[in-house]
Order: C-alpha cells, then structure tokens, then sequence
C-alpha cells in the first residue's frame, strides 16, 4: 500500500485541508503586503527625488532682519 497525497486527504479530512491551504494563503500575503505597506510601495521601484538648485529665494524672516540692519545704520 502507498502513501500519497489522497491518504494525506482522507485522514485530514478534504474540508480541513482546504481550510488549511487558505490560511497559509492569507499568512504568505500578510507576511508580503505588510513590509510593502510599512515602506510605503514596492522596495524594487526607485524614484529620483534629486531637484536642480535654483535661486534662493530669503525667506521673509530674512528680508525683515536686512530691513531691521538698514534701518539700525540709518540706510534707506
């Protein structure tokens, strides 16, 4: 007499088995999809966030200080 897979299946029963193979199922795509969710898409894709420097514009705190120096030193 062999063992094989059908003797697996009348042991364990068809109903458990099935339920078996779709926990695992769910398991293997939990243990995929959750490290892709914590880093936000798929770690083989690579954007290039690199963007040309241009002219700097001073912020307006910065432009207040150079007014406030102006006007410290009586220039206009």
């Amino acid at each position: 007499m062999q063992h094989g897979f059908d003797d697996l299946t009348i042991r364990i029963g068809r109903p458990a088995l099935g339920i078996a193979v779709i926990a695992a199922q769910l398991v293997t795509a939990t243990m995929i999809l959750l490290p892709l969710a914590a880093c936000g898409g798929s770690p083989m894709r690579v954007e290039s966030r690199y963007v040309e420097p241009g002219p700097v514009e001073p912020t307006i705190e910065q432009r207040l200080a150079v007014e406030r120096q102006k006007a410290r030193r009586g220039h206009d």
